[in-house]
């Protein structure tokens, strides 16, 4: 895909805008509501393009005038930075536990994270095989898997009592 095409695909399809008064939940403070206002930071990068991370959330700022918030994935930052980008720090609403308020971003926002665990697992798995094959590593024989842990597809569950 090329490097415009991924970046519309980011921007329209993949990430939030984050607008005057976007409604947030932050469910680990009681439930609290509230609305982002991010102009402080969209003047700090007035003409500048760049992105921050924060817990696995991604948020860019388009010439200081749209702010976005998606996942922190390879392929995104590859995005952002082959369009010149460039990493700062600064503030990553929906990265501390908060939620959109609205219950359509709430909803396309779950879509979004599902889509870059599907995106990543599969790519993860891609990845493993592309170096395995450089490597000359076959499928291991059924004796040797009988001798390793076997973890579930969607992972362990797991519970501090």
């Amino acid at each position: 895909m090329n490097d415009v095409k991924r970046l519309q695909t980011l921007i329209f399809e993949d990430s939030l805008q984050i607008e005057g008064g976007f409604g947030v939940i932050w469910p680990l403070q009681g439930g609290r509501t509230g609305k982002l206002d991010m102009t402080r930071i969209l003047e700090k990068y007035t003409g500048e393009s760049v992105f921050s991370t924060n817990n696995g959330v991604l948020a860019f700022i388009i010439d200081g005038k749209n702010f976005f918030v998606t996942t922190n994935t390879k392929n995104h930052v590859e995005a952002l930075e082959s369009f010149g980008f460039r990493r700062d720090d600064f503030y990553v609403p929906l990265s501390n536990g908060d939620l959109p308020k609205d219950d359509e971003n709430a909803t396309l926002w779950e879509q979004i994270k599902n889509q870059a665990i599907e995106d990543e697992q599969s790519s993860f798995s891609k990845e493993c095989r592309k170096i395995a094959e450089m490597k000359g590593i076959g499928a291991l024989k059924p004796r040797i898997l009988g001798l390793c842990s076997k973890i579930p597809e969607k992972g362990l569950q797991i519970t501090n009592n």
